[in-house]
C-alpha cells in the first residue's frame, strides 16, 4: 500500500473492515462514504484511483507492459 496517498490507504481500509469487498457486501458505497465523512462519488473517485494504481503495479510486477502508456 506504500505507493498510495494516506487517503487511498484509508478508503481501502475503511471499505475492507466494513465488507465492501465481501460477497455479498455488507457495505455499500454510501455507509463506507458516510464512516469516512466524505461524499459517495469521492469515495468512489479515491477507491478506483487506488485500484487502478495497485492493479498497473501487479502488473508491471507481473512483467507485462500493456495497458502502460
Amino acid at each position: 500500500l506504500g505507493a498510495l496517498t494516506s487517503h487511498q490507504q484509508e478508503a481501502l481500509r475503511i471499505a475492507f473492515a466494513r465488507g465492501f469487498f465481501d460477497v455479498p457486501r455488507r457495505a455499500d458505497a454510501s455507509q463506507v462514504a458516510r464512516a469516512m465523512g466524505v461524499s459517495r462519488q469521492a469515495f468512489l473517485d479515491t477507491l478506483h484511483r487506488a485500484e487502478r494504481r495497485l492493479v498497473g503495479q501487479a502488473i508491471q510486477a507481473a512483467g507485462s507492459d500493456e495497458g502502460q502508456k
